[in-house]
């Protein structure tokens, strides 16, 4: 899609009032000077999103990239779900923002009945709405804590003014069954896109009980719920096992600061996370290469392919509905993510979130490569699209060392399941 004007101009809107709000007045003055123009507002985007995040306070982001583009492009709704469903949306096509939804062209999401943070709790018993009592993940970045609060204690913080504010909170909590009144499988609280769900790594695999990364009840991927104040921020950071994101804003805003897994970006951000992820670093994030920043607002969503490196920053008190999931076509540039080493913070965090278990990551591989070259090779000696066969060689190559990591249906054959999968290769190979 073309860059869009008047999205950059509601970009700069919405940057310029978060610099009026967040950042102190000399700070401001500085920034201007040093940039060498006649007033703010003559700054580029990427300057205004440097100033609104580097010279706050409260901000993780001490630093953005030194060129930083601002993505103004937008999709239809309907085309995002057409780029999932070919298969075409690969991880180097890079994100993909949509127009809010209308009544003739949606994502189809279905959404809470939540229209302000009012809404959030139930009151008598209400289904699809939080328990005040309800325990949820939550961070104050102004004390620097982490833990769990009661969901009635967090809602009263959010009812504050913010200029009355002690707590700085953002909270970011995979919903559980316990968190609501009823059934979650009578009532889900939200649901994901069914194309999104059907492309997900585990979702079509009917017949296999060992799933990776979705809910018991079979309704896709868990649900994420993000409630954060303006100010809050999240640095730099690849979802856990490389998995693609998509997000859907109830209401306020979100910025997003993203880089693709190039090889060089990858390095980077590895060196940065092995040195536990100092405040300033020569290199990164300045020199993260082909670096966008992007902002959605109240009925949009981002659908951040796997691997991109990201940081987020809150520029108004936002609700937002978050998904971790895995196509299959982008599991070539995951897997190499997987392998790799991030230092010891990114090893503690995998180690406890339980949710991300890479033993039923790879048997959902194993279950993938089976119906892939099932699939494939009943045509008999087909040619393997350029996707597909990254897909088959990804697997294959990952795979190939764990074979004593499998489901059940794929036990007593791994090594014969690894020789179709040459064999389709091989037939790809001379047939080009």
């Amino acid at each position: 899609a073309p860059p869009d004007a008047d999205v950059e101009s509601e970009m700069r809107r919405l940057y310029l009032d978060g610099i009026g709000k967040l950042v102190d007045g000399e700070e401001v003055k500085a920034f201007v000077a040093a940039k060498n123009v006649v007033a703010l507002d003559s700054l580029p985007t990427g300057e205004l999103a440097r100033l609104l995040t580097a010279t706050n306070s409260n901000s993780e982001l001490p630093a953005l990239p030194e060129h930083l583009t601002p993505l103004t492009a937008l999709v239809a709704p309907r085309e995002a779900l057409r780029r999932i469903k070919s298969g075409e949306w690969t991880s180097e096509m890079g994100p993909m923002v949509t127009r809010p939804d209308s009544e003739s062209d949606a994502l189809g999401i279905t959404r809470p009945p939540w229209h302000s943070f009012a809404d959030v709790l139930t009151k008598s018993g209400e289904k699809r709405k939080i328990k005040p009592g309800a325990m949820l993940k939550c961070a104050d970045l102004n004390g620097i804590s982490k833990g769990d609060r009661r969901a009635d204690w967090i809602f009263r913080e959010f009812a504050r003014p913010p200029e009355e504010r002690e707590h700085l909170l953002n909270c970011i909590h995979k919903t559980e069954a316990s968190d609501f009144f009823g059934t979650m499988g009578d009532a889900p609280i939200a649901s994901m896109p069914t194309a999104l769900r059907e492309a997900n790594l585990s979702e079509p695999l009917a017949g296999v009980r060992e799933g990776w990364w979705r809910t018991p009840t079979g309704a896709g991927p868990p649900l994420f719920l993000l409630f954060s104040m303006q100010g809050t921020s999240m640095s730099y950071h690849v979802d856990l096992w490389a998995t693609a994101v998509l997000y859907h804003i109830l209401w306020g805003a979100k910025m997003f600061v993203c880089a693709p897994p190039t090889a060089v970006n990858l390095r980077l951000l590895q060196q940065w996370q092995e040195l536990n992820e100092p405040s300033e670093h020569p290199d990164f994030p300045g020199k993260l290469e082909s670096a966008q920043v992007l902002t959605l607002t109240a009925g949009q969503s981002l659908l951040l392919p796997s691997g991109w490196i990201h940081a987020v920053f809150t520029p108004l008190d936002s609700c937002v509905l978050g998904w971790n999931w895995q196509p299959k076509q982008q599991l070539p540039a995951a897997l190499s993510i997987v392998r790799a080493s991030w230092g010891e913070m990114t090893k503690e965090i995998r180690q406890e979130q339980r949710a991300f278990p890479i033993s039923e990551l790879t048997k959902s591989m194993w279950t993938l490569l089976v119906e892939l070259t099932r699939e494939l090779g009943r045509a008999g000696a087909p040619s393997l699209t350029r996707q597909q066969a990254n897909l088959v060689r990804a697997l294959a190559s990952y795979l190939c060392k764990r074979c004593n990591v499998t489901p059940r249906e794929v036990k007593q054959q791994p090594h014969e399941v690894l020789a179709r999968a040459d064999k389709l290769l091989a037939h790809t190979v001379a047939g080009e």
